[in-house]
């Protein structure tokens, strides 16, 4: 292909090896080629910013209607030598830009075309938009953003507004929640208020019964001391007698009650007489021994005690002081008696039904009328401490076959005096067994 109507300025020798053209570019010359004047090659260095390399003419008088010697495809492999020698030059391939124009005067025209050499060897054609179209094109991409950013405003929003309503649902929970367990909280305390107070008054009915207990054991002691204990069973047989008559007598009960209390009343007054001459012998037989005491003490003069110590001066013997005898009238004995029938009930009727059967050694009688096991339940009862232990011994004798027939056989085998101790425990087992 022949170069000889084409030259270039600056000067500078074209190279041998030259890159294909591509057919757009060509097409372009072609569409070009009537009226062709010039070709100026550039470099991109970047966006609306070129770099010359050089200026092919290719007539230099022509007009409007006149053609160049030179083919539209040795233009385009031209342009492309040139395009070549900046590559080599460069050694930095890149895009170029091929720029033909008229000839001069009116109706001069101006087409360009950009060709990308990238990797240096093959030529593509490149597209670029104007200004105009670039700066359109870049509205519209905005209006898209802008969209797209308030699309996704609105998508926030909702789901901030989505958040904040399931904030307030969960504030509501735990709100409800702390209410709740502020409620627990609160009857927490007052179960374990309630459970002190339970507490609290269960020691108190322990100590009641310790007390009842107390003065039990401490009446009985003092029964004893006196030796009045069957004075003390007459009259809880009196009252034992006077509950039967509350629950339903007949018409003559009234002067038995006040023969009785005679009785009552005369042995007494025996056993009054009898302590009075307990210790009138407790006193004599005192006076004796002072007698054989050694003569440091019995002489008056040397019989002087310390008050203080309560002890001989002179020999250093203690002085034992005289244990008092408390005596009690007939109607001090009726209180007690009373009392304890109110308070204990069923742990006096045991304790008279056992003192009697121990008086009068009646256990194997009794043990052939009951059985084996209601045998040693009847035992624990009368060794019972107060009524709620009467009761659970009652409550076991329940559980065994025949009791009420048993116990009511053996209220024929007792006296009367131990039938009025025995029939509170009868009435405890039929009232049970009617309810």
């Amino acid at each position: 292909m022949s170069f000889e109507s084409l030259t270039h300025t600056p000067t500078f020798e074209l190279p041998e090896y030259v890159p294909q053209y591509t057919e757009d570019l060509r097409g372009l010359i072609e569409e070009c080629h009537e009226g062709l004047h010039r070709v100026v090659v550039n470099k991109m260095v970047r966006r609306g910013k070129y770099e010359q390399i050089a200026t092919i003419t290719c007539q230099e008088n022509g007009t409007r209607k006149s053609h160049p010697a030179a083919t539209a495809d040795e233009i385009a492999e031209y342009a492309m030598a040139c395009i070549q020698y900046e590559i080599e030059k460069s050694d930095f391939p890149g895009t170029y830009k091929v720029t033909l124009f008229g000839a001069p005067g009116k109706g001069r025209f101006e087409r360009s075309k950009h060709i990308d050499m990238a990797d240096g060897e093959n030529a593509k054609d490149v597209k670029l938009i104007s200004e105009e179209d670039l700066l359109e094109q870049m509205r519209g991409y905005v209006g898209e953003l802008h969209e797209a950013m308030v699309s996704k405003d609105e998508m926030v929003t909702a789901l901030f507004k989505q958040v904040l309503d399931e904030n307030k649902q969960m504030l509501k929970i735990v709100g409800e929640s702390q209410r709740q367990l502020a409620e627990v909280e609160a009857l927490r305390a007052k179960h374990s208020l309630e459970m002190s107070m339970h507490k609290d008054e269960m020691k108190m009915r322990e100590l009641e019964e310790e007390m009842k207990h107390a003065r039990w054991k401490e009446f009985k002691d003092m029964v004893e001391e006196t030796g009045a204990p069957k004075a003390l069973a007459r009259l809880a047989i009196k009252k034992f007698k006077d509950m039967k008559v509350g629950r339903g007598g007949d018409d003559g009960s009234a002067s038995k009650r006040a023969d009785e209390q005679k009785k009552i009343a005369a042995k007494a007054q025996e056993s009054r007489k009898k302590i009075r001459e307990a210790e009138k012998s407790e006193e004599s037989s005192t006076k004796d021994k002072k007698k054989k005491k050694k003569k440091c003490c019995e002489s008056p003069k040397y019989r002087k005690l310390d008050e203080d110590r309560k002890q001989c001066k002179n020999c250093g013997k203690i002085k034992k002081r005289k244990k008092k005898i408390v005596i009690k009238t007939e109607e001090e004995l009726m209180e007690e008696a009373q009392k304890l029938v109110e308070s204990s009930p069923l742990t006096l009727a045991a304790a008279g039904l056992k003192g009697t059967v121990d008086e009068r050694n009646q256990w194997d009688e009794i043990s052939k009328v009951l059985s084996e096991p209601q045998f040693e339940i009847f035992r624990r009862i009368g060794d019972s401490k107060n009524d709620d232990e009467v009761r659970k011994h009652l409550d076991d004798l329940m559980e065994t076959k025949n009791v009420l027939n048993n116990l009511m056989d053996l209220g024929e085998k007792v006296d009367e005096e131990q039938q009025i101790f025995l029939e509170p425990l009868i009435d405890y087992i039929a009232e049970k067994e009617d309810d």
